[in-house]
């Protein structure tokens, strides 16, 4: 015995019929063709139906729902719309058993029809598609999948082919349109193929080298001549459907791009961040604002460099620093100083309410920073964070900036009101364009102006609603509301094991460069300067060792500034001491190590031109004196060969006088051959008076040797020459 029930399909007679109503009471039963294209309800015998049933004139689908075809997709777009129209106009309709009735069905239609100011026709064809589709609301849907017909089909009969329309648009030149077989698909992809292995060929380079082999010739007279040929559109659809989309983006692009631009995005910060600051991320932007001096606000000196620091769970700021230099370690190292520094020094500096409160994660480092791959955080410098600070570094893959969307996302946060609100500020696409407007004479901020601009967007921005900012389902349970402020201080007690905390002088002595210096009697050295601190100069450091070694010590420096470093302690490694220039080394003050290497390193340079120099020197003295030297030597070895063998310091004393006397008398003899000068001439005695001899006995001459004056009434230089002793 056979139940059957509304929506069974019946098979028999070559043909199907969908069951659309059952009366057993009333002995009737309404079905419908399914396979007639003008179909309409038919009522049965209900027993009569059941007799067919057990004789097996009929037979029952085991699956009543099955649709005669593959299922359709779910309505979208204009077939939801009409979906909707057609369930719209035969809604009330199939409340009525009468529709099914051939004697009421006509009237019906008619009065929806005036109601709904459509053609019963068209009510006729929407019930149609309900009954024969399953009765169901999706069933009203077009089927656009099944559009079109294809030019190359197989059919039994030839003559309804060469009958049938050929699918697209009208040439718009009326020519016919180009017959784009399978084989000649073939031969271009062909051609094609190997092109598609260079990025720099381009769709419409390929499609213009298929055109020279495929459907080009040279004519009678050595000109290019065209054959009928696919449209590039044409050409670009099969490129497509056998190279793939996905795979043309990603030549076109490179990997990089494709990943960052072109990829899906299917996840959100919250599958990484584990709570707040577990990640924070780091980048630097330049800051489209143009900035005066200080000095001199009428000089305007550029635009700054911004470096900024955002917790990725909360999308808090909690750090950054603002500089005239360009991207580099000493301003990444700023940024991260700037987590722990004393913000309420910084904002009394720069004339801003200090509020605690807006500032949570003052103090405290991250368990990761994820960087991008710019020179300054792949450096040997970088190391620092990884090492010294034990926080882990996390460097993205080159052109993957959709990896820390949180910060990128977080500048334009910051150019915005600095865009509607502080004059000097130039639009990005504005600094490529010729002719543009010049935005940089509008400028009126000084740095610190810009400094403590930023300090309260930043301020703001912590404390601004954002209802796109993804959230934990037990925060929105708590009722936190998507604001960086509140989602952090909901989060901190949960993440206290996350974040470490260090105070600003032992973290900029780990972030600094790392270099052993050596202690010495002039200070502590590092690359040639010397230093001291009161710890070493308390403990001896400097104190001539007795035969012993100096010890080295670990420095943390700046490389840009000499004035100061960081020094370990000898005995206690957890200690630093900051050490400054000795007073022999306070003329580098201000400079940076560069500076003081090419200072050294000049008088270094100069040491070894004045060893050469000197070294000529000696070498030309000795050249000029060993003739003189040869004649001496000559000379006294014939004096000591006439002696016969007497004492050579024998009546030296006497010798001596005697030799001295007679070097006055030549040097007085010399002097009076001297002409004088016409100032002196006439204080000088007459020339007929001769000058006064003093006749010395050399058997009575002293000792040591006489002075003799030459009178006269002025100042002669060679007569003070004369009276110089030779000895």
């Amino acid at each position: 015995m056979y139940h059957i029930s509304k929506n069974d399909v019946l098979v028999g007679d070559g043909k199907r019929y969908r069951l659309l109503k059952v009366e057993p009471a009333q002995d009737r039963a309404y079905v419908i063709d399914i396979n007639a294209p003008l179909a309409v309800p038919v009522r049965w015998l209900h027993s009569k139906l059941r007799v067919k049933l057990e004789r097996k004139e009929l037979t029952l689908l085991q699956k009543s729902t099955a649709p005669e075809a593959s299922p359709r997709a779910e309505p979208v777009g204009a077939s939801l719309k009409l979906c909707e129209r057609r369930w719209t106009l035969i809604q009330p309709l199939l409340e009525k058993t009468a529709v099914l009735n051939r004697e009421g069905r006509k009237k019906l239609l008619a009065a929806r029809a005036a109601e709904m100011s459509c053609s019963t026709t068209t009510l006729m064809r929407s019930l149609r598609l309900y009954w024969q589709g399953g009765m169901t609301k999706d069933s009203l849907a077009p089927s656009f999948d099944k559009c079109g017909i294809a030019r190359h089909h197989t059919q039994a009969d030839p003559r309804k082919a060469a009958l049938r329309k050929v699918a697209g648009r009208t040439r718009e030149d009326l020519k016919p349109k180009f017959d784009y077989t399978e084989e000649l698909k073939n031969k271009a992809w062909e051609i094609a193929k190997p092109l598609l292995a260079e990025k720099k060929s381009s769709r419409r380079n390929i499609f213009n080298k298929v055109c020279k082999v495929l459907w080009s010739y040279i004519d009678n007279d050595g000109k290019v001549a065209l054959l009928p040929k696919p449209s590039p559109r044409q050409f670009y659809y099969e490129l497509d459907k056998r190279h793939g989309r996905v795979a043309e983006l990603k030549r076109q692009s490179g990997p990089g791009e494709f990943r960052n631009d072109f990829r899906g995005k299917l996840g959100n910060v919250l599958m990484e961040a584990i709570g707040v600051g577990h990640q924070y991320e780091m980048d630097s932007t330049q800051v489209d604002l143009w900035i005066v001096s200080k000095d001199d606000r009428s000089k305007i000196i550029g635009k700054p460099t911004l470096y900024l620091i955002v917790d990725r769970y909360s999308r808090l700021i909690v750090g950054y620093h603002l500089t005239l230099d360009k991207p580099s370690w000493d301003g990444a190292k700023r940024a991260i100083l700037s987590l722990v520094e004393d913000r309420e020094a910084k904002a009394n500096r720069l004339e801003v309410p200090w509020k605690p409160e807006l500032h949570p994660a003052h103090g405290h480092l991250p368990g990761q920073i994820i960087l991008d791959r710019g020179s300054e955080n792949i450096g040997y410098d970088s190391d620092r964070i990884a090492d010294d600070v034990e926080v882990d570094v996390i460097n993205l893959p080159a052109h993957f900036s959709s990896g820390k969307g949180t910060i990128e996302c977080s500048f334009r946060i910051t150019h915005v009101p600095l865009r509607d609100n502080t004059a000097g500020y130039q639009f990005p696409a504005e600094a490529m364009r010729r002719h543009g407007d010049s935005y940089m004479h509008d400028a009126e901020f000084d740095l610190d102006d810009l400094d403590a601009e930023l300090y309260q967007i930043f301020e703001m921005h912590n404390q601004k609603m954002y209802p796109g900012m993804p959230l934990a389902e037990e925060a929105k349970l708590a009722g936190v509301r998507p604001i960086p402020l509140q989602v952090w201080k909901h989060d901190q007690s949960k993440a206290m094991g996350l974040t470490t905390k260090y105070d600003a002088k032992s973290l900029e002595a780990k972030l600094l460069s790392k270099k052993l210096g050596v202690i010495s009697q002039n200070g502590i050295r590092l690359n040639d300067v010397f230093y001291t601190c009161d710890h070493a100069e308390k403990n001896n450091w400097f104190v001539k060792k007795a035969g012993g070694r100096y010890p080295e010590v670990n420095i943390s420096y700046d490389r840009r500034h000499v004035d100061t470093i960081f020094v370990q302690d000898l005995v206690d490694p957890r200690r630093w001491h900051e050490a400054h220039l000795t007073p022999a080394c306070v003329v580098y003050a201000g400079k940076s190590f560069a500076e003081v290497s090419v200072s050294v390193s000049s008088t270094r340079q100069a040491e070894k031109e004045a060893d050469d120099h000197n070294l000529v020197q000696q070498l030309q003295h000795e050249h000029d004196r060993a003739p003189r030297a040869a004649k001496a030597h000559q000379k006294t070895q014939a004096d000591i060969a006439a002696s016969n063998g007497a004492s050579r310091t024998s009546g030296a004393k006497d010798v001596r006088a005697k030799e001295a006397t007679g070097r006055r008398a030549a040097q007085a003899a010399v002097a009076a051959r001297v002409k004088p000068s016409s100032m002196a001439q006439s204080e000088m005695p007459p020339s007929d008076v001769a000058a006064p001899v003093l006749k010395v006995d050399a058997a009575r001459a002293p000792s040591r040797p006489l002075k003799v004056a030459i009178p006269t009434r002025a100042f002669d230089p060679m007569a003070a020459l004369m009276e110089m002793d030779d000895d």
